[in-house]
């Protein structure tokens, strides 16, 4: 019974921290969005981060445009990682 418990309260836990970790997610991805949005024009425009250490950083970012103009030269598809 005590092991049961513990499963209960632990899948509360990762319950209650999912809207707060896609809230964040959604948040990163406006602002790098704002950031290319200046040398990237793409029909679709996907993220993949890595966050790092400390707030605000990230190990590593990859970009990828669907369709893209970057800066005059259109593109089929484009990868980026930063």
């Amino acid at each position: 019974m005590r092991h049961v418990r513990g499963v209960v309260i632990l899948l509360l836990l990762v319950a209650l921290m999912l809207p707060a970790a896609s809230a964040s997610t959604q948040d990163v991805d406006m602002g790098l969005r704002r950031a290319f949005a200046a040398f990237i024009k793409a029909k679709e425009l996907r993220f993949d981060v890595v966050p790092d250490i400390y707030p605000g950083g990230y190990a590593r970012i990859s970009v990828y445009a669907r369709a893209a103009d970057l800066g005059g030269l259109l593109v089929d598809e484009a990868w980026f990682r930063l």
